[in-house]
């Protein structure tokens, strides 16, 4: 793991050091930290040789966390309306779980501290999150060329169904 450097303050704030250039790691440190310690004070971040810390380089650690993970392609749709929708379909890939759950614990680390960060994710994700209904036509968003295939097709059923309710000396397979 890559170490960083952590100092406890009075005023239960985490203070934690870390290199620019290695912000995916820092933050996977962070991850295991964290889910091994009890800690529930804020936390503030500052950079190697750099001079300042407090909430500006705290929300710029959280940003770029979220830009490292933002440009892996493997992990994200992006929709008809530019928002980010998560690929569902990585559910055995180990490496991209790991980066989810990174990902997890820096937007529940910034809502738990108060912290602001500006994530572009999709409405619909956001309403599956919050168990808010979630429709057909959302797909539209999410994936427009599918969309269409599946309403196609849900047309058609539709019109055999209607077929079949008004010719009923015809069997369903002649239709």
């Amino acid at each position: 793991p890559t170490e960083y450097n952590i100092t406890l303050e009075k005023s239960m704030r985490l203070k934690i050091i870390v290199d620019r250039n290695k912000i995916l790691e820092h933050g996977f440190t962070l991850l295991d930290d964290a889910v091994s310690s009890k800690f529930f004070g804020f936390l503030e971040f500052e950079y190697v040789g750099e001079i300042g810390n407090g909430l500006g380089p705290t929300l710029e650690f959280y940003y770029l966390v979220f830009e490292k993970l933002k440009e892996d392609k493997r992990l994200w749709y992006k929709t008809t309306d530019g928002y980010l929708y998560p690929n569902l379909g990585l559910n055995d890939n180990k490496e991209c779980i790991k980066l989810f759950k990174l990902l997890g614990y820096i937007i529940g680390r910034a809502i738990y501290d108060d912290r602001l960060m500006d994530i572009p994710l999709s409405r619909v994700f956001w309403d599956l999150v919050l168990e808010r209904p979630v429709l057909f036509k959302d797909m539209e968003i999410i994936d427009n060329n599918l969309y269409k295939v599946i309403n196609d097709l849900r047309q058609l059923i539709k019109k055999k169904k209607e077929l079949i309710k008004n010719n009923p000396n015809v069997s369903e397979e002649e239709i």
